[in-house]
C-alpha cells in the first residue's frame, strides 16, 4: 500500500497549486496564520476528495442524504482513506439529545435499571426509564423537564389605554388584523388605562373563550364573522398548532418565546423528566435522574463501587465509555447536559471519544483544533489520544496552533507565508526534527527566535469593580472583582464556571458588549466593508466625484444583477444529486448590471473590480477621511490582505472577530468581554490581537478575557482564576488579583504555566 497521502496541483481557495506528500500511518499536524489556507488543505481538499470517492460508490438516490462537498480543485489525490472530520462544529439543538444518549451511556444506564434496580417488584423495562419515550417520560412535561407559561406580563403595558397600545403582543399591534377583531367586541373601554381594568374585564382579555364578532370593513370584503380569543388562549392556541416542534429543537427557547413564555421546572417530575414510577426505582439510593446528574469523575466512583453478578459485564462496559470521556478531559460533565449547552471544543472531544471506541483500522481522522477550550494542563490528554488513534494503524490529520501539539507531531507542515492571497503555499515540511531546523514563522515561534506581545508596561489595578453574591450554575456564592480600565483574564478549567461569571457580569452591566468569533453576516451579500460602513464611505466617495446615485453602486440594491438579485450566483436544485451553484449567466458572477460596470468607472476601476481590492490597496485609490480612516482600522487588526467584497460565509472565526473589533479601537469607557479570541489564530495572529487589545484598553476601555492560552495570561493585569475543577468541583475562586502577585498563590494552578 501507498505509505503516502499523495497531493498534486492543489488549488483549493487560496492555495497555490501545492505539491506534498502526507506519511500515512502518522499523526501531522497543518498549521500556518489564519486565513493561510490550512483549513482548504485538510478540509476543503483531503476531506472533500475522500468522501467524494466514497459517495461514488453508492447508488445516487442513497447520496441525497449525505452532507453536500464541494469537488476540490486538484491535479491528482492518491493514498486515501475512507475519512472521518472531527471539526468544532456543535452536535444540535434538540434539548432532548443529552452527553448520555450521545455517548449511550444512558442507554447502558437505562439497561442497568431495568436489570437490578430495586424494588424489584415490578421489574420495568429499559423503556419505562427513557424521556423519549412514552412510557417513561413525565406526562405532564412529556420528558422534557420544564413547562412554558404565558408571560403576562410582557403581553401588557398596565400604565397605557388599548388605544394608547398597551396590548404589547405583536398579533395585536395597533395596525393588525387582531386588534381590529378585538375593537370590535365592544367588550373593552379603548381610552381605558389597563391598571384600571375591573378583575371581570383583566380576564376578558385574557382568558376569553372564542366569541364570534364582525369587523364592518372585513365584512364588507366577504367575511361574515372574525372569532376573538383571550390573548392566552391564543397564544397557547398559536404554539400548539405551529410552533410545537420548534420548541422542542432548542431549550433556549425562539426569541419571540422568550418574550411570550416562562419556562418553569415541571411540578410533577420536578424538572428530572421522568414518570414517577421510573423515579421510585433506585440503584445504592438513587434513582436513574440523580445518577444522570452526577459528574463523570463521580459516576466513574459509583460504577467501581457497584456491584452485581448478573451485571458486571454491563458495569464494565459504561466503566469503559465513561473513562474515555475522563482521559479527554471531560470529566466535568453530567450524562443529563443537553447537548445544545456545549461549547464547539466539548462537542469535538464528545465526538472523539466516541471514534476512540471504534476498533476500524485504516482510516483517516481530520481534525480541526482539537484543543479548544482545553486547560494548559490537559493537552497532553488530546496529544495521548491523537497517538492511541494512530497507534491502532489510522492515519491522522490535525490542524492546530497548540505549541505542544505541534511539537508532538510525526509531521509538520506549515501553510503561508501570510494570509489570504498571500498565502497558500507551504513554506516547511517535514518531520519535528526536520522542521526546527527550517525558518518558517511558525518554526521561530517554537524556537522562541520570536518573542510573543506582552504589555510595555503594567496599568495599575486601583480601581474595582465588584461582583458580589455570584451564584449562577455551579459558581459557589463567589465574590469577584474586575479592574477597571484594565485587561482581565478570566482563567481555570474546563466547566470551572467561567462562562457563568460572564454571564453573571453581563446580567449586572447590560451595557456590556460581547465580542465573539460568530460570522459576521448568514449569507453571501454580507462582507467586511458591508459590515462596517466603509462600503457606505466608498459609495458616498464615487457618487460625489462622479455625481450619480448612490443606490446604483450597491449589488443589494438597484445595482444588483436581476437574474441572480446581486448574488453572483444561481443554486440550480437536482432533486436526487446534490445541489449545483453556477456562476451567473447575465452578470459573470460580478453580482451588478452590465449597465452599471460599463457606465459607472471610477479611477479606471468598475464596481466589480473595487470589490475586490484588498483592505490595504485601498489608499491608493480613494481619498475621503471616511475610506481612509475605516481601512486603517482593518489594517491596524492585521486584515490589510483581505478582499473588501469578500463573502461573510468564507470568513474565519478569527477574521470575524477582529472586524467586530474595528468597532471600539476609537471609543472611550466600554467594558468589552471577549471569549476565547485565541480560537483558530497562529502564534502571529495572537501577537497582532493582543497589540489590538492593548491599544483599546490604553483608550479608557475595560476589557475581560476568556482564555486558556499561556502567552495570552501573560498579558494580563488582573486575573481571576476559577476552579479548582469542572462542575460541582468547581466555581470556587482560587486567585484574584494582579498577575506579579499570582506565584505566591497557594491555590492558583495557572501560576505554574505563567511562570
Amino acid at each position: 500500500m501507498n505509505n503516502y497521502i499523495s497531493l498534486r496541483g492543489v488549488c483549493t481557495n487560496n492555495l497555490k497549486s501545492i505539491d506534498i506528500d502526507i506519511p500515512r500511518n502518522k499523526v501531522t499536524v497543518i498549521t500556518g496564520l489564519s486565513g493561510s489556507g490550512k483549513t482548504s488543505l485538510a478540509f476543503d481538499t483531503i476531506f472533500a476528495q475522500a468522501q467524494l470517492e466514497y459517495l461514488e460508490s453508492i447508488s445516487t438516490y442513497s447520496r441525497k442524504d449525505f452532507v453536500k462537498m464541494k469537488k476540490p480543485k486538484v491535479r491528482s489525490i492518491s493514498g486515501l482513506s475512507p475519512s472521518i472530520a472531527i471539526e468544532q462544529k456543535r452536535l444540535g439543538n434538540n434539548p432532548r439529545s443529552t452527553v448520555g444518549t450521545y455517548s449511550e451511556i444512558y442507554t447502558y444506564l437505562r439497561l442497568l435499571f431495568s436489570r437490578i434496580s430495586t424494588p424489584d417488584r415490578p421489574r420495568l423495562s429499559a423503556g419505562h426509564f427513557s424521556y423519549n419515550n412514552p412510557k417513561g417520560a413525565c406526562p405532564k412535561c412529556k420528558g422534557l423537564g420544564f413547562i412554558l407559561e404565558v408571560n403576562i406580563g410582557n403581553l401588557l403595558d398596565l400604565n397605557r389605554s388599548i388605544n394608547e397600545g398597551g396590548v404589547l403582543w405583536k398579533r395585536l399591534s395597533p395596525d393588525s388584523f387582531g386588534i381590529k377583531i378585538l375593537k370590535a367586541t365592544g367588550f373593552f373601554n379603548l381610552d381605558k388605562k389597563l391598571k384600571n381594568f375591573s378583575k371581570e374585564e383583566m380576564n376578558l382579555l385574557l382568558y376569553s373563550d372564542p366569541v364570534k364578532v364582525q369587523v364592518p370593513e372585513y365584512k364588507a370584503r366577504g367575511l361574515s364573522y372574525s372569532t376573538f380569543r383571550g390573548m392566552v388562549k391564543s397564544i397557547k392556541r398559536l404554539k400548539k398548532r405551529s410552533d410545537g416542534r420548534k420548541m422542542e429543537k432548542n431549550r433556549d427557547l425562539l426569541d419571540y418565546d422568550k418574550n411570550l413564555y416562562i419556562r418553569r421546572e415541571c411540578p410533577k417530575c420536578n424538572g428530572k423528566l421522568l414518570s414517577e414510577k421510573a423515579l421510585t426505582k433506585k440503584i445504592l439510593g438513587r434513582d436513574i435522574a440523580d445518577i444522570a446528574a452526577l459528574t463523570l469523575d463521580e459516576l466513574n466512583d459509583l460504577l467501581t463501587n457497584l456491584r452485581s453478578q448478573q451485571a458486571q459485564e454491563l458495569i464494565s462496559s459504561m466503566r469503559k465509555r465513561v473513562r474515555r470521556l475522563i482521559d479527554i478531559g471531560l470529566g466535568y460533565l453530567s450524562l443529563n447536559r443537553p447537548i445544545p449547552t456545549l461549547s464547539g471544543g466539548e462537542s469535538q472531544r464528545l465526538k472523539l471519544a466516541k471514534h476512540l471506541g471504534i476498533n476500524l483500522v485504516e482510516m483517516l481522522y481530520i481534525l480541526d483544533e482539537p484543543t479548544i477550550g482545553m486547560h494548559p494542563r490537559d493537552i497532553d490528554r488530546i496529544i495521548r489520544l491523537l497517538r492511541r488513534l494512530r497507534d491502532k494503524g489510522n492515519t491522522v490529520i490535525v490542524v492546530e496552533h497548540d505549541k505542544e501539539v505541534i511539537r508532538s507531531a510525526d509531521f509538520i507542515i506549515d501553510i503561508g507565508p501570510k494570509a489570504g492571497l498571500a498565502g497558500g503555499k507551504v513554506v516547511a515540511s517535514g518531520s519535528s526534527n526536520e522542521f526546527m531546523k527550517q525558518d518558517s514563522l511558525t518554526a521561530r515561534y517554537l524556537k522562541g527566535s520570536v518573542s510573543s506581545t506582552n504589555k510595555s508596561q503594567s496599568r495599575s489595578a486601583n480601581k474595582l469593580i465588584s461582583f458580589s453574591n455570584l451564584k449562577k450554575n455551579n459558581l459557589k456564592n463567589i465574590d469577584v472583582k474586575i479592574a477597571q480600565n484594565a485587561l482581565n483574564l478570566i482563567v481555570g478549567a474546563s466547566g470551572a464556571g467561567k462562562s457563568s461569571l460572564i454571564e453573571e457580569i453581563m446580567g449586572r452591566v447590560p451595557q456590556t458588549v460581547l465580542i465573539d468569533q460568530t460570522s459576521i453576516g448568514k449569507t453571501s451579500r454580507s462582507n467586511p466593508a458591508t459590515y462596517t460602513g466603509l462600503f457606505d464611505s466608498i459609495r458616498n466617495e464615487i457618487a460625489k466625484k462622479l455625481n450619480c446615485s448612490k443606490a446604483l453602486l450597491s449589488f443589494n440594491s438597484i445595482g444588483g444583477c436581476d437574474k441572480c438579485k446581486g448574488q453572483g450566483l444561481i443554486k440550480i436544485d437536482m432533486n436526487f444529486l446534490e445541489d449545483v451553484e453556477i456562476v451567473c449567466s447575465r452578470c459573470k458572477g460580478t453580482r451588478y448590471k452590465k449597465e452599471v460596470l460599463e457606465n459607472i468607472r471610477y479611477k479606471e476601476l468598475d464596481m466589480a473590480q473595487i470589490m475586490a481590492l484588498q483592505v490595504n490597496e485601498l489608499k491608493r485609490v480613494f481619498s475621503s477621511k471616511e475610506v481612509l480612516a475605516k481601512s486603517k482600522l482593518l489594517e491596524e487588526v492585521g486584515l490589510g490582505y483581505m478582499k473588501i467584497g469578500q463573502e461573510a460565509t468564507h470568513l474565519s472565526g478569527g477574521e470575524c472577530q477582529r472586524i467586530k473589533l474595528c468597532k471600539y479601537l476609537g471609543n472611550k469607557g466600554d467594558l468589552l468581554i471577549l471569549d476565547e479570541p485565541t480560537v483558530g489564530l497562529h502564534m502571529y495572529d495572537i501577537d497582532k490581537l493582543m497589540s489590538l487589545v492593548h491599544k483599546i484598553v490604553d483608550l479608557g476601555n475595560t476589557i475581560i478575557i476568556v482564555e486558556h492560552n499561556i502567552e495570552v495570561i501573560k498579558n494580563a493585569d488582573w486575573i481571576v482564576e476559577l476552579g479548582p475543577k469542572g462542575g460541582i468541583n468547581g466555581g470556587k475562586v482560587l486567585y484574584q488579583g494582579q498577575i506579579g502577585e499570582m506565584i505566591e498563590s497557594k491555590k492558583s494552578i495557572i501560576k505554574e504555566f505563567v511562570k
